[in-house]
């Protein structure tokens, strides 16, 4: 391609392949891609979720024909452990149905990270596991590739991807993460490659159809990221840091859109873009707003909650019902509180009545999961230990 002094490098173009079995250690790519200023949060490596999941997806896929394959299921997912079991496929030709057996479980703990498997595909379970477990993989690193992209100002030259547009300014970032990749995504079956192709349009009106090109992509590409931050946002009822990290996302927007206008000069595609922009910023204010009215309503009612709540009436209420001498559940106590306008029927009155059954351990005593009553004695001769289970008690019932 022509550099006679009548042309000037505007861009790159940018594409890239990564190999299915790219892998490599955490530590050491985390450690070339900080040296190299570039970005590590994709970088970061499976958790011990994900690489038992990768496990069981590459086991599906060396799979032989339709029936007979081994198909993950997630049998077993709580906040300390997620498992998963293995079962095979089989056809009843006489029946025509389809049937399955379990026949390899594995289920990791996700504090400690230890694997537990067990079955006749054990051992190719934990050692996929184990292949994945804190490792970058192929997944990864194109994520890597286009988070640096993004950064670095690229934009799709088409709407399904594959051909990026960067900036001649930013190019060093791009020949960076082009050696990075290289070096620790190359194998036996490929490389891990980034090719770069350099753009040099010609000087004043010759390039005007060049440029006419470049503002469509950058149009299409800014305009489909904004719609996405408008339906995310439209999905948020309260989380107000949500919203701050998406009006993150629109400033880089307004970054890269300046960038361009800087390279391309102002154009029809410009002035869109920009009232796309001012259109979305004053919905995400909106929005914002929204949230924090709500966020102060909630604030208030949880005031007037806490002032509502009484807390020696309620606790003798709860000597009356477990009178009884019967096992209760906290959901059956904090349901008999808010039927007699003893507490309120929300999950900070079931949290007022924990606090009261924890601290009066001389009036009621737990069983398993259950409470009851420690004397049975009547409402009258409850001896009523409060605490402060919350902000401030009076003396006035809750209104149902």
């Amino acid at each position: 391609m022509s550099t006679a002094s009548n042309f000037t490098q505007n861009g790159i173009l940018v594409w890239y392949t990564v190999p299915a079995d790219a892998h490599a250690k955490v530590e050491d790519v985390v450690a070339a891609a900080e040296a190299a200023g570039l970005p590590t949060d994709h970088l970061q490596g499976a958790s011990p979720r994900l690489a038992l999941s990768r496990a069981v997806t590459d086991m599906n896929s060396k799979r032989e024909g339709q029936l007979g394959r081994r198909l993950g299921i997630k049998s077993d997912t709580t906040d300390r452990s997620y498992g998963v079991a293995i079962v095979e496929e089989s056809l009843n030709t006489d029946e025509q149905k389809l049937h399955y057996k379990q026949h390899t479980v594995g289920r990791v703990d996700l504090a400690s990270g230890l694997l537990q498997v067990e079955g006749p595909k054990a051992q190719e379970l934990a050692d996929g596991f184990h292949y994945y477990n804190e490792a970058v993989c192929d997944a990864d690193v194109r994520l890597f590739i286009q988070q640096v992209i993004r950064n670095a100002g690229g934009i799709a030259k088409r709407r399904t991807g594959g051909i990026y547009f960067v900036p001649a300014s930013q190019g060093h970032k791009i020949e960076s993460m082009r050696n990075l990749v290289k070096k620790y995504f190359s194998t036996l079956t490929g490389n891990a490659e980034i090719y770069i192709d350099r753009v040099y349009w010609p000087e004043g009106d010759e390039s005007l159809q060049e440029r006419k090109n470049l503002w469509g992509s950058v149009s299409e590409d800014l305009t489909d990221r904004l719609k996405d931050i408008r339906a995310n946002v439209a999905t948020i009822n309260k989380s107000v840091k949500a919203m701050t990290e998406r009006r993150g996302t629109l400033a880089e927007i307004v970054e890269t859109q300046k960038v361009y206008q800087q390279i391309l000069g102002d154009a029809v595609e410009a002035a869109s873009i920009q009232e796309l922009i001012a259109d979305t910023e004053e919905f995400l204010s909106g929005k914002l707003a929204e949230l924090v009215v709500k966020k102060s309503e909630r604030d208030e009612a949880n005031v007037r909650t806490r002032k509502n709540t009484k807390i020696a009436p309620l606790c003798e209420g709860i000597v009356k019902l477990l009178s009884d001498g019967k096992a209760h559940s906290v959901e059956d106590i904090h349901g008999y509180g808010a039927e007699n306008n003893l507490v309120v029927d929300s999950d900070f009155g079931l949290n007022v009545v924990k606090r009261v059954l924890r601290d009066n351990k001389d009036l009621f005593v737990k069983e398993g999961d259950n409470y009851k009553s420690a004397t049975a004695p009547s409402v009258q001769e409850s001896n009523v230990t409060v605490e402060a289970a919350v902000d401030e008690v009076v003396p006035e019932p809750v209104n149902a």
